[in-house]
This record gives structure tokens, C-alpha cells and sequence, in this order.
């Protein structure tokens, strides 16, 4: 391969970099707006989001910042694999989110939702990471002590419309790192 054909392939992958960009960019702004949407319906204090993967992280962060553009006072919560790896590191990058919850999200779910009630103080809620002003803090971190005892996840159409007929793969996961 010549020097011409190096710039040529290299045009050719800019375009398709450009392309995948705007892609992601699209989609992003077409889920941001479905969210909003069902924020409106339903008016919920607090609104999750599972960051994991490299567009994953930027994506659901970018979407939380619509969110956050239309409900200023809604709670946003950023957790999953990728907060355990980067913890505070996220808050770095965006102040979309409100807690991170770091490890296990079961016991902080609940007590966040009790916090949006006014019932419980950040302080005391476990595995948060959070801005203070403009210091990050970390609340100590607990564990759930029999994972049996947790309720089985619901999976159906009433929570996840796309179980209905053939439009979801239904998939099961199995999370190993417990």
C-alpha cells in the first residue's frame, strides 16, 4: 500500500468514526427523549441509570443531564460495574448524577428512596459516592448478608413492554461476582 492509499483508507475510517459518532449521539437524544417522557407520566423522585462500557458511562451521563435539564430537583443515581472500577473518577468527567452507588445497590436503592421522602440523611445511606459542595465523599460500604433473601426480579409486560411477543431477546444473566 502506497502513501495515497494510506490517506484514502484513513478518509474512509474518519467518515465511518464521523458516522458512528453521530449515530450514538442520535440514539442517545431519541432515548433521552423517550425517558423524559416517561418521567412526565409517572413523576418518580429518582431515576437510575447502570454505567458500564466506555459509551455506556458517557451516554448515560449525557442522558441524565437531559433529564436533570427538565426535572432539576429529580435524583440521579449512576451504579453498576463501572462505578465500582472508577468510583469517584466519574464525577470528575460530569455532575450529572447526584450518587453513585458503588458495590451493591440493593440496601442504597431503598434507603435513597427514603432520603427522597426526606426520611433518611445522605450520611447514612451505604456505598454513596457524592459531591459535598465541591468535596467528593464516600459513605462506608455495606453488604447484603443473605443474598437469598432478596426478591426475585419481575419481568413483565406491565414493567418491560418489550417482553410482550418476539420484540425483547430474552436473555438471563448470571451474575457471578456476588
Amino acid at each position: 500500500i502506497n502513501f495515497y492509499q494510506n490517506i484514502e483508507v484513513l478518509k474512509k475510517l474518519m467518515e465511518l468514526k464521523n458516522y458512528v459518532l453521530k449515530h450514538i449521539k442520535e440514539t442517545e437524544q431519541k432515548i433521552a427523549c423517550e425517558l423524559i417522557e416517561t418521567v412526565k407520566e409517572f413523576r418518580p423522585a429518582v431515576v437510575g441509570f447502570k454505567l458500564w462500557e466506555t459509551f455506556g458511562i458517557h451516554g448515560s451521563a449525557a442522558i441524565a443531564g437531559e433529564v436533570k435539564k427538565y426535572f432539576p430537583k429529580i435524583i440521579t443515581v449512576g451504579g453498576g460495574p463501572h462505578v465500582a472500577e472508577f468510583q469517584d473518577y466519574i464525577l470528575d468527567f460530569t455532575d450529572n448524577f447526584d450518587f453513585l452507588v458503588h458495590g451493591e445497590g440493593e440496601i442504597s436503592l431503598l434507603e435513597i428512596m427514603k432520603y427522597s421522602e426526606g426520611k433518611s440523611k445522605v450520611k447514612n445511606i451505604p456505598n454513596l459516592i457524592y459531591r459535598d459542595g465541591g468535596e467528593i465523599k464516600k459513605t462506608p460500604v455495606e453488604f447484603v448478608k443473605n443474598p437469598g433473601e432478596l426478591p426475585c426480579p419481575v419481568y413483565n409486560e406491565e414493567i418491560y413492554p418489550a417482553m410482550a411477543g418476539d420484540r425483547k431477546i430474552k436473555a438471563f444473566l448470571l451474575e457471578a461476582s456476588r
